[in-house]
């Protein structure tokens, strides 16, 4: 008798079945968000992006306000809306139904005593867990589909509006996409680190910028975030050129740049004076006592005028070149260098010279 009961046990595997609020908790944690982030990012108050995922529906507002978060979530990561309304519908319909059973006693009471007469058969039990684990298999396969066709996601941390102004010649891009993205600021190609973050310094130019910021994951799907800044940054004017040839004294340059923006470091005298990434068209002037040294991350695209002399490129290729040095001459006692003080020598030297003369014969 014994043996015929053991042979018709089974044994009872546990299946857990997460909720919404466990699911949304995943999905941001899987895609290195934080809560502080997510929040920026949809405008939702972190008190009830808590509460939607702990699952606690009474510390939220109305059923109107919590499809706008399921909304926010799916827009935000690229999923499809109707599966979190679904999961939504369900999950707060058997909520209510327990809530509404402890404010109505007599209710629960009925429900409880109709609840009683239930048997709960092995074959049910089975039936039953049979169905949770194909609807964890085909949930996991889901996601595992979603991730990949799913466009990534964007979030920029730095600046905070998509459209603003500013004073400056250039704008710090700050923020997260997913790690395995790859992302462009325009044209050029951002290093993504491992945790999905990225920071970038992007020039302007003076008047209305747009900057389409560009994330492309291993499906070739692709999310934009397009920024609008107005730039009220007024580059140097130029000096006027003079017929009269200056006198200058050490190292004297100026540097003028293209239709790109560039980054420049310059030194005097071995101490860094200047180091930003300036706009296109920008002209700059530095002195030193003895020595200018100027580095620039596209050589060909910046021009330098030494002592007066006509412009020429700081190097002959597209790539940064560094620590081009501009040597003052050597000054005299009474502050004319040694160049001129040669040639002025030389001049007086053939005014002074005399033709020879013909010896007479007594």
């Amino acid at each position: 008798m014994a043996m015929h009961a053991k042979k018709k046990g089974f044994k009872r595997k546990k299946v857990e079945v997460l909720t919404l609020g466990e699911r949304l908790r995943l999905l941001r944690k899987e895609r290195h968000v934080s809560m502080a982030e997510f929040s920026k990012a949809t405008r939702i108050q972190v008190k009830y992006l808590r509460a939607l995922e702990e699952g606690r529906y009474d510390a939220l507002p109305s059923r109107v306000y919590i499809k706008g978060f399921l909304r926010s979530y799916a827009q935000f990561f690229g999923l499809e809306r109707g599966v979190l309304d679904a999961m939504f519908q369900r999950e707060y319909r058997i909520y209510h139904n327990v809530h509404r059973e402890k404010q109505q006693k007599e209710y629960a009471v009925a429900r409880k005593s109709r609840w009683r007469g239930m048997v709960i058969t092995p074959r049910a039990v089975f039936a039953i867990g049979v169905a949770s684990i194909l609807l964890g298999i085909g949930g996991y396969l889901y996601y595992g589909i979603n991730q990949f066709i799913a466009a990534p996601w964007i979030v920029i941390e730095e600046p905070q509006a998509d459209q603003f102004q500013t004073t400056d010649a250039q704008v710090v891009l700050r923020g997260k996409t997913q790690p395995d993205a790859t992302l462009h600021i325009g044209e050029r190609a951002v290093t993504v680190n491992d945790d999905g973050s990225f920071h970038e310094v992007v020039g302007l130019s003076p008047g209305e910028n747009t900057i389409i910021v560009r994330s492309t994951n291993a499906a070739n799907k692709v999310s934009e975030r397009v920024l609008h800044v107005t730039s009220n940054y007024k580059p140097t004017e130029p000096q006027p050129v003079t017929t009269d040839a200056p006198v200058f004294r050490g190292a004297n340059i100026t540097i003028t740049t293209d239709d790109m923006p560039i980054d420049i470091r310059v030194l005097a005298d071995d101490k860094e004076v200047f180091h930003k990434t300036v706009p296109p068209a920008s002209t700059l002037t530095f002195h030193a006592e003895n020595a200018l040294r100027v580095s620039a991350d596209h050589g060909n695209h910046v021009q330098v005028a030494f002592n007066g002399a006509d412009p020429k490129a700081l190097g002959d290729t597209d790539g940064p070149i560094s620590d081009v040095s501009f040597v003052a001459p050597q000054q005299t006692d009474e502050g004319a260098s040694l160049d001129e003080r040669h040639a002025s020598d030389n001049e007086v030297h053939k005014d002074f010279v005399k033709p020879d003369e013909e010896v007479s014969t007594p």
